[in-house]
Order: structure tokens, then C-alpha cells, then sequence
């Protein structure tokens, strides 16, 4: 009797607190995603990347007295677009004016991965007799440069035109901006050991330790770490030290001496021996390749003497921690999926008004999102579904639909997407209730066949205007998901309850269903209405969309990489400046190209695939920029990139005036070029499945493979 009292309670509490079990209960003091609480609640262990900047100025003008004026450089930031508001960041020092300016110093600037971070240098005179800058009516001009620019072509300059005040009239002169990697920390942790060291008599008390000094050029040692000292014993072992691998190897073959000492019960200090060895030694690890003799030069004349003993590694750990930009720099692409959740739960109206909203919400949330991740795809294809609606002709309700209604999720830009979505949105009938497991699953398998690891990682955001229905199979697509290279990011349109949405991105990896648990925290939540302020503009809004929505990405695709063992490779140059079109794709196929990698099939097609699908396509490595088209979307102006080396050998290969004996090597790096290209495979799953009996197939989708959790799906 006591336990059916005790277990009506729990159920009468369970009721009361109105909470699924399958997730966490949100604090009191706060029920909103877009308050901080969720951001502040984790640790953010991502590493902070700083741009290099370096600036030339060239063909500039000659004005006034050249010596009593020299030239500044100052550089502004804006986060919210080319227009400003601009913040000053540095001023360079003076340099004397000339045609050809080079600044000594270089620019440092923090990567900011959610914002888009627009750079405004502006050179001005600078009078030594008053020792202050000029007003702004003798700046000689200004250049406006988009840091992801420099970011996508690592080791090119880029070169633009300075432009006088007005905005509008060209001085002439050039702005030739080259961006880098600043470089960070790269501990090393050491620990070495002796064994048999000699004593000066049986008794011997004295204390051992060890100094490392690096050996410069010129001979002299420069001393880098010196040890505790412990007892003197017949196998003495030091505690493991952490040195910065700038210190110990600026040079991989630098010569490291190691000078084994001790110190005695009267404070004396005297010499045992000593080695030699280098960093590319150590990272050999523990074995016979670093056991090492310690000599003394004062014994060597001896006879019999061997060593005083000797010296052996006994831990070497090489701890790289790799950053997002990283990642970004050696190849790895960012892919934006899209998903439209078209359910209107019970209250919700159907009017015009309505509709109107919600696609102008859309539109502001996807462009706020997509702007930001468009620019780490060098493709510009989107996978776009939809869910919650009934699908023409037939109008069956389906839970997983391209949103272009087509058998090809695929859109092309931004446009393309938002077009899908006003097609779709005038032909589907919305349903009750939407679910999600279908979509995240599709995309999940999407980028399990993505090809090499570490290349591709992908971005579905998911825009609803209801609450979760599928609740427990959102939560196991979620927990399978959390394993794969994808981050999932809900937007929340209208006033609607998004309670469960809320608890789904606040229970980050301790999200668990049926005994699986989450491996990585991938869940954000935007909860539009919140964010949006008729008083600012519009630009302000989108800003602070993208800050919310995309502010742990980079801890996610980095918490990925090292879950998994994956580590940076050397940088792949690419160009991520202006990319072509937003303009939908043609039905019709008008060109081919052989070069397109064949997309992935199985075992169980049953439609044939167009011969010229719109697949993700692999990154064009070593190429130029192009000038902009017109149906392009951002309208920053053009970047001219001027080549380096390898860009230079690529031109004269093209005009012919290359020399016969570097065509092997211009082989050689052509080859290693489709090396890399090959490993980026096909990133859709092209496998249909045929409808049902009657209805249409411009609803059929990919059918993925089967997953053991997911059976009633497919």
C-alpha cells in the first residue's frame, strides 16, 4: 500500500512539473534560449585564431614637403557590414612617404567566425612638426577588405584600389594586403631519467639536476629549462616539464646540450657530464633512440672510461592543439542544409499576413546564417527539405520532401533556397504537427558519406514555428548525430512554445535516450522574435541571429576533430572571394563536365540520376578569383589577387614561356593538386526510392541506409 502511495506521488509530480523525462529541466530564473544562460553554462575550450596583417602601399602619389611628412597607416573594424559603424583597431607607425610604402609592423586582428568582419584602412599624412595626424580633409585614401578574404588565400596578396574620401574617385595608388596565421602555442611535454650517474664516494648525499641549453648559431648556449633536483640514487627520474616547442626547436636540427649537474651537502655545484640531441631526436619517444651516454670531457683521457653514466627520455608528448581556422585553412568545408518545418500547430491562423511573416523571417534568419557559413564552401550548393505539410499532386503528408519538390534536395546559393521555399510554401498544405528525426537523420547520413574525414562538416538549421511532436525520436536522431561531422541549429519563428526546443539545446552531451548518449554537445536554438528590434535596422538583426546561432560552432567542429583523432593538415591555398551564382539550377541540363566525381550509388536504385546532377562539388584548389557576376550576392567590390610563385608558373605554363626542364615539377605539383581533389568524393546521397503506389514521385527523397534505431522511419 505504502509503494502505490509513493508512486502515485512521483506521478502526480511528473504531471505538476509538465517536463519530458527525456530532457533536462530548464533553471528557473530563465525559460528563454536566446538569454545567455545557455551560452554561460559551457566552457568555451575553443582556441582563439589571430590574423597577421601585413600592408604595402604602392604608386602612391607624391604630395607636399616628402620630408617633413610621412605616412600612417589606420586600420578600422565593422561587424555589421561595409557601411560601419567603424571601430579603430591600431595605427601603424610613421613611415617616410614614397611611392612604394612597405609598413614594418604588421596588423593583428581576432578571428571572429560568426561575424563578418570588414577591415577599412585609411592612409594618412602624418606631420612631424606637430607630431599628430592630419585632419580628415588630407587622408590620402582608403580601402575597404573583407577579412574572410584574406582568410581564403593564405599566402596571396590581395590588391585593391585606394579610394579618395568621397568614396568614389581612385588616387591611383593600390593597397596590397597580405593576410597570416599568427602562430600559438605548441607545448611540449618532456621527462627524462638517469640511471648508474657517478658518485664521488659511497656516501654520497649530494642532489642531481639537469640544465637544457639551446645552441644558438654563432655557439653560444642559450639556457631554456633547468630541473628540480631530486636525491642522488642509482636510477634518479625527474618530474615532466611542459617547454614551448618555439623554444626548444626554432630550428627542428637545432643542437640541445643537456648538462647533468649535481649539488652537494655544502651548496657546491659540480659538472657529472653532458649530451647532445635535437627536437627531432626527442620526437622518436621513449626508446633505445633516446638513451644517451653522459660524458664528462674532464675523464675522457682515461682508459677505461665509458661514460658517467647515462641519460634516457622517458615521455615525450608533441600536445598540437589545432584551432577552427586551422581546420579551415587545410581544406575542411562547412556545407549549410536547409529545413522547413511548414506544420501550423492548433491557434496558429492561416492568413496572408501570416504567410508573409513567416517567409520574411525566414528569409532575414537565412541569410543572417547562411551569409556567414556560404563563404567556407567553395560549391555554393544547398541541400533544402521540408517537413510537417501535405505534398501535390496527391497531397499525402509527408514528413521528409525537397523543398524545390523535386527529386533533388539540391538548390544553388541563397536564392536559389528562398525561391524553393516561396514555390513550396504556395503549393503544400501545412499539417498539425511536424517532425524532425526524418530530416536530421537524412542529413546525418549525409555527411557520413562525405567522403575523407576532416573535409567536410555540415550546418542543418532547422526553421519551425512549433513545438517538437516526435520528441523521442528527435532526441535518438540527435543522439546518432552527435557522432557525425554535423551541428544542428533550430530557429524558432513566431510566439509560439518552444519549450522542448529550449531543453533539447540546454541538455548539450547529456542528452541520452533508450542507453545512448550524446558523444558531443551539436544543438543551438535562435529564438527569432526575441532577437528582433523594430527600432535597429536590419542589419543589426541579422548580426545578432548569426552571433546567437553560430557562436559554438567552432567549439563543435573542433570537439569533432579531436574526438575522432583528426589533426590539421598542411594549408590548402584557395581563393573563398566572390563565388558565381544564386540563381536557381535549370531543369535542363546545359554542360558537362567530365572532371565531376561520380556520386555515390546503392545497391537498391531504382531511378535512374540525371547525367549532370547538382552535386557538391569538390574545392577548386590554387584557384584565381574571378571578376563578379551580376547575380551575385554580396556587393563587395572585386579583389584582384596578385600571384605568387606558384600562381606566376601556373601563367607562363598557360602562355607557353615556361621552361622545358620545370614542366616535371609543374607535373609533380598538378599531381599532388587531383591527389587532393580525388579525396573529396560526392557529398549527397543520390539514392531514390520510388513512391507509393499512385502518388508522385516529386516527393521521393534519398532513401539512406538502414540504422539499427531508425527502422520505423524507412
Amino acid at each position: 500500500m505504502a509503494n502505490m502511495v509513493q508512486i502515485g506521488h512521483i506521478l502526480r509530480l511528473r504531471r505538476s512539473s509538465r517536463c519530458s523525462p527525456l530532457l533536462p529541466q530548464l533553471p528557473r530564473q530563465s525559460r528563454s534560449a536566446s538569454d545567455s544562460f545557455i551560452h554561460d553554462r559551457r566552457r568555451d575550450t575553443a582556441l582563439k585564431d589571430f590574423i597577421d596583417i601585413s600592408v604595402e602601399i604602392r604608386n602612391l602619389p607624391i604630395l607636399g614637403d616628402v620630408e617633413n611628412v610621412s605616412v600612417i597607416c589606420l586600420l578600422y573594424e565593422s561587424e555589421v557590414g561595409s557601411a560601419g559603424p567603424w571601430r579603430m583597431l591600431a595605427i601603424s607607425a610613421p613611415v617616410r612617404n614614397s611611392p612604394h610604402i612597405v609598413f614594418p609592423t604588421n596588423f593583428s586582428v581576432e578571428y571572429i567566425f560568426e561575424h563578418a568582419q570588414h577591415l577599412k584602412f585609411e592612409i594618412c599624412d602624418y606631420l612631424h612638426e606637430t607630431a599628430v595626424t592630419v585632419g580628415r580633409q588630407n587622408i590620402r585614401g582608403g580601402a575597404i577588405v573583407k577579412l574572410d578574404e584574406l582568410i581564403g588565400a593564405f599566402g596571396v596578396r590581395a590588391n585593391k584600389p585606394l579610394v579618395a574620401v568621397d568614396g568614389r574617385t581612385e588616387i591611383g595608388a593600390n593597397l596590397v594586403v597580405k593576410g597570416s596565421l599568427a602562430s600559438k602555442a605548441q607545448p611540449v611535454i618532456l621527462q627524462f631519467g638517469a640511471h648508474h650517474l657517478s658518485k664521488r664516494d659511497l656516501f654520497d648525499e649530494s642532489g642531481l639536476f639537469f640544465k637544457i641549453h639551446r645552441v644558438e648559431n654563432n655557439g653560444e648556449r642559450t639556457l631554456i629549462y633547468r630541473s628540480e633536483i631530486v636525491p642522488n640514487s642509482l636510477h634518479p627520474r625527474w618530474r615532466p616539464f611542459t617547454m614551448q616547442m618555439c623554444r626548444i626547436a626554432d630550428n627542428r636540427n637545432r643542437l640541445l646540450e643537456v648538462t647533468c649537474l649535481y649539488r652537494d651537502e655544502l651548496d657546491k655545484v659540480g659538472v657529472i657530464g653532458q649530451f647532445h640531441t635535437t627536437y627531432a631526436k626527442l620526437k622518436y619517444g621513449a626508446g633505445e633512440e633516446n638513451v644517451y651516454n653522459v660524458i664528462n670531457s674532464k675523464k675522457l683521457q682515461k682508459k677505461d672510461y665509458i661514460n658517467s653514466g647515462t641519460f634516457e627520455l622517458i615521455k615525450f608528448t608533441d600536445v598540437s592543439f589545432y584551432s577552427f581556422l586551422d581546420y579551415i585553412i587545410s581544406g575542411t568545408q562547412l556545407h549549410l542544409a536547409v529545413a522547413v518545418d511548414f506544420s501550423q500547430p492548433l491557434g496558429y491562423s492561416e492568413g496572408n499576413q501570416d504567410t508573409s511573416s513567416f517567409l520574411g523571417d525566414f528569409q532575414l534568419a537565412l541569410r543572417a546564417i547562411g551569409g556567414i557559413v556560404r563563404d567556407y564552401n567553395s560549391s555554393k550548393l544547398f541541400p533544402a527539405l521540408g517537413c510537417g505539410a501535405k505534398v501535390p499532386p496527391t497531397f499525402y503528408e509527408s514528413q521528409q520532401f525537397c523543398l524545390n519538390l523535386s527529386v533533388d534536395p539540391i538548390c544553388r546559393g541563397l536564392d536559389g533556397v528562398v525561391e524553393a521555399f516561396k514555390k513550396a510554401s504556395k503549393e503544400v498544405i501545412p499539417i498539425r504537427s511536424g517532425h524532425f528525426a526524418h530530416v536530421i537523420y537524412y542529413i546525418a547520413k549525409m555527411a557520413q558519406s562525405a567522403g575523407a574525414r576532416g573535409l567536410h562538416y555540415f550546418v542543418l538549421t532547422i526553421f519551425t514555428r512549433g513545438v517538437i511532436e516526435d520528441l523521442k525520436d528527435t532526441v535518438s536522431a540527435v543522439v546518432y548525430a552527435s557522432k557525425l561531422p554535423i551541428s544542428i541549429v533550430f530557429v524558432g519563428i513566431g510566439d509560439n512554445n518552444f519549450d522542448d526546443i529550449t531543453r533539447l539545446a540546454f541538455a548539450g552531451k547529456h542528452l541520452a535516450v533508450e542507453g545512448r548518449q550524446a558523444e558531443r554537445d551539436i544543438v543551438e536554438f535562435v529564438e527569432l522574435n526575441q532577437l528582433k528590434d523594430a527600432k535597429e535596422s536590419v542589419e543589426r538583426t541579422k548580426f545578432r541571429v548569426a552571433q546567437q546561432a553560430l557562436r559554438q560552432l567552432p567549439r563543435q567542429l573542433t570537439s569533432y576533430m579531436r574526438r575522432n583523432n583528426i589533426s590539421a593538415k598542411p594549408p590548402i591555398q584557395t581563393s573563398r572571394g566572390s563565388q558565381p551564382s544564386t540563381v536557381l539550377q535549370p531543369e535542363s541540363n546545359t554542360s558537362s563536365n567530365s572532371n565531376r566525381v561520380a556520386p555515390l550509388r546503392h545497391k537498391n536504385d531504382h531511378l535512374p540520376m540525371k547525367k549532370d546532377s547538382c552535386s557538391l562539388r569538390p574545392p577548386l584548389i590554387g584557384r584565381l578569383a574571378r571578376p563578379k557576376s551580376e547575380c551575385d550576392e554580396d556587393d563587395d567590390a572585386d579583389v584582384l589577387w596578385e600571384s605568387s610563385d606558384d600562381f606566376a608558373l601556373m601563367r607562363e605554363t598557360r602562355s607557353g614561356s615556361v621552361n622545358n626542364k620545370s614542366r616535371p615539377e609543374q607535373r609533380k605539383k598538378s599531381q599532388g593538386t587531383r591527389e587532393i581533389q580525388k579525396q573529396n568524393v560526392a557529398l549527397r546521397q543520390p539514392i531514390l526510392h520510388l513512391p507509393p503506389e499512385g502518388r508522385s514521385c516529386h516527393s521521393a527523397i534519398g532513401r539512406v541506409p538502414s540504422d539499427p534505431f531508425r527502422k520505423k522511419y524507412y
